[in-house]
């Protein structure tokens, strides 16, 4: 509108005018802040935001690591979880897709049976069966205890539980 208006704009009610600004500009960020804190305590609702990444990259790395004496190399599975798992884990595993090798062109299966990985899938039992697309894509995968994760604003929500196994390096 002010482009429209030409070179000389006249303002009337100048206090207003700034005021009406001043809360355009600061009404999204508050109210972003404001759904952040509520929502998850009013509604239930699920932010992806309020995903423990750090938490959930650094428990499967140092699990991996401790169990296989090697850093993790690749992380497979949800096509959600497994990007940030990856992203978070200090050692920096590829995200690995059987089900799509367009999606990582840098990894085949042969890597990842030689060099081992991780499997994830959001649980949704307590025993963490995992889907049955990574059961026939991984046939001798054995699925781990769930592991829980409590979100940053927790509110009304569950923990976020995670399926996972472990496909060990082979043996050189």
């Amino acid at each position: 509108m002010v482009v429209f208006a030409g070179d000389r704009l006249p303002l009337y009610r100048e206090r207003m005018v700034s005021s009406t600004w001043l809360g355009l500009l600061m009404a999204p960020p508050v109210i972003i802040m404001l759904g952040i804190v509520l929502l998850p305590w009013t509604f239930a609702v699920d932010l992806k935001i309020s995903q423990p990444a750090n938490i959930e990259g650094r428990f499967f790395a140092d699990n991996f690591q401790r169990r296989t004496g090697k850093p993790l190399r690749y992380v497979t599975g949800d096509a959600q979880l497994a990007p940030l798992i990856a992203l978070a884990s200090p050692s920096r595993p590829h995200v690995y897709f059987d089900w799509a090798p367009q999606r990582s062109p840098w990894a085949s299966p042969a890597d990842f049976q030689r060099d081992g990985g991780l499997l994830v899938w959001p649980a949704g039992d307590n025993r963490g069966t995992p889907p049955a697309e990574l059961k026939v894509q991984f046939p001798a995968m054995v699925a781990e205890v769930p592991r829980s994760f409590a979100r940053t604003m927790q509110g009304l929500l569950p923990l976020i539980r995670v399926g996972w196994s472990m496909m060990r390096p082979q043996a050189p």
